[in-house]
């Protein structure tokens, strides 16, 4: 199947291939006479020189709440404190051809003034200092309806603001959860992308991805991190290796094709990935000693086919939208009882297969109130052939994702409010978090962002230890 996908996405590929992100195709998308796709590798007017911006920003976090760690750090105070600056670079090269490289470095105060001992090396190593590139690529045209993009770059497929159905090309950095919006935490990956414009509304776009990119997620030692515990009392914690795909030979890809019209727009979506949340993999029997245990398990990346749609529909002051996607391919993890002397009866990882899903999603937007927009967004993710086997690794036949969210502008467009409330589960039972900020133009340029960020209690990771983690955060920011 996976081979026959391949040669699907390759045979689409010499017809047409990659260009924009779906934002970039529906840029101006609106109540307007049909709308004929730009080719976004037209360079406007540049400077020969090429363009130099960035941004410098100072970013603080403090956790008012009493919490420690699975490894016992107290994370209770000043969290962050973080001078960061991005920079980018565009150059415009030979006729109708354009070059970017960004990138960005840091470095967190919060560690040296407080004792650096009582974190892990893990976190200091994610948290106190990076450096790292970002979108780096070469775009340009082959011919009049054909582009090229070669390099690190960012393609989003779906049409959500909080919520990921489609949107499946670009891992996240998940390392401060909940603080910011997905639109800004998306990691490039290196890709070839061709597009092919045709027939005055349509796209057709074709991507392969020798870079095996996943989300970076807290890592051991953050209080977001939770161990895999084998005991009922959490106490004996297992840290696993991960196996990721790093050969040429593991290329995913990806094609899609959109059309763009008056007042809405539809695409279709087919791609051969690799999954980004990893699975726990069961290597073969083991004994009951955790020394076997911790050699039988690691975790690993399902390879998995995606087929999926996705629209938009605006009508007057609303905005409808919607995403759906088959996932074939997912490995999970099944689990049965054991006795374990002296512990009792443990639910153990004992096997694995593979499984299909089906996710779903739904939103609506409003924005016929002045300097106002409203949002609700629900995703369903259902396993077709579900196992109660699957529930202690925590896999549920449906999960289901809400998302509401608020933003109202003041002193004329100076002022930014946004309030943003995600609950999993029908009741929040599964977890869910609270986030209100505001973000004042100070003068052009320079712009204040404060906010506080509040965890519910949820059955579902991180939301299982999460609930003290609540914390103010504010950031100063001068773009240039």
């Amino acid at each position: 199947m996976r081979r026959w996908l391949a040669a699907a996405l390759l045979g689409a590929g010499s017809l047409a291939a990659s260009a924009q992100s779906l934002d970039e195709a529906l840029e101006g998308f609106g109540e307007t006479p049909a709308v004929t796709l730009a080719n976004p590798a037209t360079p406007a007017a540049e400077d020969p020189a090429g363009e130099l911006s960035g941004s410098l920003a100072l970013s603080a976090s403090y956790n008012y709440r009493d919490h420690v760690s699975a490894n016992g750090t107290d994370w209770q105070g000043l969290s962050k404190l973080r001078t960061r600056l991005n920079l980018q670079y565009e150059q415009p090269l030979a006729e109708q051809w354009q070059f970017r490289v960004a990138g960005y470095g840091f470095y967190d105060a919060a560690y040296s003034l407080r004792e650096r001992d009582e974190y892990s090396a893990d976190v200091l190593d994610a948290y106190e200092h990076e450096a790292e590139w970002q979108e780096v690529w070469l775009r340009g045209k082959l011919r009049d309806d054909v582009d090229l993009k070669v390099g690190r770059q960012v393609v989003n497929w779906g049409r959500a603001d909080s919520l990921r159905v489609l949107d499946v090309l670009n891992p996240l950095d998940n390392r401060e959860p909940g603080l910011t919006d997905i639109e800004d935490i998306r990691l490039p990956v290196t890709m070839l992308k061709t597009d092919w414009f045709f027939a005055q509304r349509w796209q057709a776009s074709f991507m392969a991805m020798p870079e095996m990119r996943f989300s970076r997620n807290p890592p051991y030692g953050s209080d977001f991190a939770v161990p895999l515990s084998l005991a009922p009392t959490g106490n004996i914690a297992l840290r696993l290796d991960e196996d990721e795909p790093e050969h040429v030979a593991d290329t995913a890809f990806a094609a899609a094709i959109t059309g763009t019209f008056s007042g809405w727009d539809i695409s279709f979506h087919a791609a051969d990935l690799w999954r980004d949340t990893p699975y726990l993999r069961v290597n073969g029997p083991y004994t009951l000693a955790l020394p076997s245990v911790a050699q039988q398990l690691e975790m690993a990346h399902s390879r998995y086919t995606l087929f999926g749609a996705g629209g938009n529909y605006i009508r007057g002051s609303w905005l409808f939208k919607a995403e759906v996607a088959w996932l074939d391919g997912i490995d999970v993890t099944l689990a049965a009882p054991v006795a374990v002397p002296l512990l009792g009866v443990l639910e153990l990882p004992v096997a694995n297969t593979q499984k299909s899903r089906i996710d779903v999603l739904a939103g609506i937007e409003y924005f016929g109130i002045g300097n106002t927009t409203l949002s609700l967004e629900i995703a369903n993710r259902h396993f077709v052939d579900y196992e109660p086997a699957m529930a202690p690794l925590y896999q549920q036949q449906d999960a289901l994702e809400t998302a509401l969210r608020y933003t109202g502008t003041f002193i004329h467009d100076r002022l930014e409010v946004t309030a943003l409330a995600i609950a999993l589960g029908d009741r929040a039972q599964d977890g869910a978090l609270l986030r209100l900020q505001a973000a004042y133009d100070i003068r052009d340029a320079l712009v204040l962002t404060v906010g506080v960020v509040d965890y519910r209690h949820g059955d579902l990771p991180p939301f299982t230890i999460a609930e003290n983690n609540d914390r103010l955060f504010a950031e100063i920011k001068y773009s240039f």
